[in-house]
């Protein structure tokens, strides 16, 4: 398969969460659309490197998971999660101050998926140990890595950020949808150069987790 041919189908792979989103949402189960993640931001690209790089299935998949640059990697991690926590924080102060966010729009979106003040810790804790996770072996060990052998990968992040907008569409009015998809496309820029920085995805998964743990306690504390 020639370049062009890769770069495409590169592309419409990147796609693929969030037109899963989309149907997720739809469907209206956060259970259903965990195993759907499951499934497109781990096995789609074990499979695909498996075809790019003719390897076994073990090797596809502990590919993105290798460990080349501890002491990048541990400083990345620290000032990253450092600076997750001041601009979520700060940014709920700001908005939260001015009464920008609506958490009881939030509450009944999250209702329409099933997630009440029961199931929400069950929920918050697949957020904060699974997606991570999920999403950096997939945008970050995948997606990112792979687009840069072959051109600039940076502007994948604007995907991340796309796919992560999917997500809160109902929470937020129309302007906060302009300002938030611009933050989110820095953010998933910021953590490909991170990843090109330390070559493995751990301290953004860390970061990530961090970042997740950090929202998910906010959303618990004013929601619910």
């Amino acid at each position: 398969m020639n370049k062009s041919k890769i770069l495409i189908v590169l592309f419409v792979l990147a796609l693929l969460p969030s037109i899963a989103q989309f149907i997720v949402q739809a469907m209206n189960s956060y259970g259903i659309g965990l195993a759907i993640r499951l499934f497109i931001h781990i096995f789609i690209p074990v499979i695909a490197v498996m075809y790019l790089t003719k390897g076994k299935l073990k090797e596809s998949f502990l590919l993105p998971l290798r460990l080349k640059n501890k002491k990048e990697t541990i400083k990345f991690a620290i000032l990253g999660s450092l600076g997750a926590i001041i601009i979520i924080l700060g940014a709920f102060f700001v908005f939260n101050g001015f009464g920008l966010i609506d958490f009881e729009l939030m509450k009944l979106s999250l209702a329409k998926i099933n997630v009440t003040s029961l199931t929400y810790p069950f929920v918050a804790l697949a957020i904060v140990l699974i997606n991570p996770f999920l999403e950096e072996y997939f945008w970050r060990g995948f997606v990112f890595r792979e687009f840069n052998k072959y051109s600039t990968g940076y502007w994948t992040g604007i995907l991340f950020a796309i796919h992560h907008t999917i997500m809160i569409l109902s929470w937020f009015n129309w302007w906060q949808l302009i300002i938030i998809p611009v933050f989110l496309g820095i953010v998933g820029i910021g953590f490909n150069w991170a990843y090109k920085k330390t070559e493995s995805i751990y301290a953004m998964w860390i970061v990530h987790t961090v970042a997740d743990l950090v929202i998910v306690s906010i959303g618990f504390i004013m929601i619910f």
